[in-house]
């Protein structure tokens, strides 16, 4: 699998404004749960990990902001993922993928 880039989500996919990486070979798990159960997925919202939820107010979102999302993402290079386990929650699905933990140290560290 393979990273694709990681930006905050438009405000007007989701109530708050998120830092996500953007899963796109995730798609057919998502699908897959969608299947068995659409409460379980978001509407309009990719597969993804999320880097920070939520990030900052919708009116807080400025340039200044994105572009310094942007210059810590750029740190990272893309990387193969091995996605390692499903898990379930109240009102969702989820996939660990523990080779992305130093990108979500570092942005939650920000």
């Amino acid at each position: 699998m393979r990273l694709a880039p990681f930006l905050p989500v438009p405000p007007t996919a989701i109530p708050a404004t998120a830092v996500i990486i953007v899963l796109p070979d995730a798609a057919p798990l998502l699908e897959a749960a969608w299947r068995t159960d659409p409460a379980l997925v978001r509407s309009g919202v990719p597969a993804h990990v999320s880097l920070l939820y939520p990030f900052v107010p919708e009116p807080a979102l400025t340039d200044q902001g994105e572009q310094g999302v942007r210059t810590l993402a750029a740190r990272f290079p893309a990387a193969d993922l091995l996605l390692e386990e499903v898990v379930t929650a109240s009102g969702f699905v989820a996939v660990t993928v523990p080779g992305l933990q130093p990108i979500v140290d570092a942005f939650r560290a920000q």
